[in-house]
């Protein structure tokens, strides 16, 4: 019953980031919640399939589908941050809130992105819960949207890191490759991702519920992250001597589009001459920033 899998993906989640946030504190780092990101609807969809009497044909293949892109992004995230200290995102919280930090982050960094997780995850709690789906022609259309999220998101990721390798294009703008064509290849494909689970989910019982988790996670795409780099990132002009290596390369996400595509109207944030789009995907961390 889809009560009981809500109910069990609760407990897991709420479990999983107590746990996670004791280690950050152990660890005296809260980067660790974005690595977790992808991992955590990992662990929902398993404990999903785990507690359902029978997983139907649609449901293993949502479970694969989210299988593959929550290990992918998780294993990409923690390559590209290991040795790097914490995210100046968090560091900025440390500063503003003090000894108040640990208890503070618990519900507005960890148990905020277990919430967000939660609902962002429905289509694939819903299409497990069903043990009697079965896949559609509208599912294979969603199939293919996920393909291509995963295209995006994969060739992306190696294309940014190949340019950012190469000592003479510090401070450029990528314009090459997938990043010719969209700003954000990560955002677009993690847009492509979740409307692809929540297509081959409505083959489901009660699916069309599940587009409620691929909307928000659209939404989370295309505005947090402006909200985040206001509120976070650019109220503090000492925030810039913070910032990673990384900054100079994607500064321009903020300044020139915040779209997936070009030919978007730029929003600018003139009054915030020190902000950076890797400040701004909190809870949400694609990788689109590198």
């Amino acid at each position: 019953m889809i009560s009981n899998t809500l109910l069990n993906s609760v407990l897991v989640i709420v479990a999983s980031m107590v746990l996670l946030w004791i280690l950050s504190l152990a660890k005296k780092n809260a980067s660790i919640v974005d690595i977790f990101w992808g991992l955590g609807f990992v662990i929902v969809g398993w404990a999903s399939a785990i507690n359902a009497d029978n997983v139907s044909g649609l449901g293993k293949v949502v479970l694969v589908m989210v299988t593959l892109w929550g290990v992918r992004l998780s294993l990409y995230l923690a390559i590209r941050n290991h040795g790097k200290p914490e995210d100046f995102r968090y560091v900025a919280m440390r500063k503003h809130y003090g000894a108040r930090f640990p208890v503070i982050s618990l519900f507005t960094v960890f148990l905020l992105q277990g919430a967000i997780m939660m609902v962002v995850s429905l289509p694939v709690q819903i299409a497990l819960s069903d043990a009697h789906a079965s896949l559609s022609i509208v599912s294979y259309v969603g199939i293919a949207l996920f393909v291509l999220g995963i295209f995006f998101e994969t060739v992306g990721d190696w294309q940014l890191a190949q340019f950012k390798r190469n000592p003479q294009n510090a401070g450029q703008v990528m314009q090459t490759g997938l990043w010719k064509y969209t700003r954000h290849p990560n955002y677009f494909g993690d847009t492509c991702v979740w409307w692809g689970i929540g297509i081959v989910a409505l083959s489901a019982s009660f699916g069309w519920i599940g587009l409620v988790g691929s909307l928000l996670m659209n939404f989370f795409l295309v505005r947090v992250w402006e909200f985040q780099c206001w509120s976070v990132q650019c109220r503090s002009d000492d925030l810039a001597t913070t910032n990673t290596s990384d900054a100079p390369a994607v500064s321009f996400h903020v300044r020139q589009r915040n779209s997936y595509t070009r030919g978007v109207r730029p929003r600018s944030f003139a009054h915030s001459p020190n902000c950076v789009s890797e400040a701004t995907v909190a809870p949400i961390d694609s990788g689109a920033t590198g």
